[in-house]
């Protein structure tokens, strides 16, 4: 009796845990091949982590993190991340009410050169799921969002 109450218990635990996490935010770049998700470290955290989904049209992927304040999440990959296309740094910069984002590149990390804006008020579609799996639309675009410069 005393292990069917634990595993009762354990199971319960569990279901609340996953009740309670926070969801994968799932971003598609209108008219470009790629796109991103991220999910909150932890519930009610401004930081976030995720990857960019198909940076080259072809499945590639990269790391990103950020953090998300005021309707607006601030995420990238960084200079030294051997994944990050085109041998640069990105920041991605989402207005979520606005649905809108700015994209700026890095050639040589903290320090060097200013970031160049790459992207404008570019838009993105949102949708948020469960289970960590975002439902990207195939042939949104024939070109990757970092390849516009």
């Amino acid at each position: 009796m005393k292990k069917l109450a634990l595993l009762l218990g354990t199971m319960l635990l569990a279901i609340g845990s996953a009740a309670n996490a926070a969801p994968t935010y799932c971003v598609s770049f209108i008219g470009f091949c790629d796109g991103m998700t991220w999910t909150q470290v932890r519930d009610g955290s401004s930081e976030v982590s995720g990857t960019w989904q198909n940076t080259d049209c072809g499945g590639a992927t990269a790391p990103v993190k950020g953090m998300i304040s005021g309707g607006v999440v601030t995420i990238g990959c960084g200079i030294n991340t051997p994944t990050c296309p085109g041998g640069l740094g990105w920041t991605f910069k989402f207005t979520i009410a606005a649905r809108q984002f700015d994209m700026f590149g890095d050639f040589d990390g903290p320090g060097g050169s200013p970031p160049f804006l790459n992207l404008n008020n570019a838009r993105f579609g949102l949708t948020t799921v469960d289970t960590g799996n975002c439902p990207f639309a195939a042939g949104n675009g024939g070109m990757p969002t970092w390849a516009t410069r």
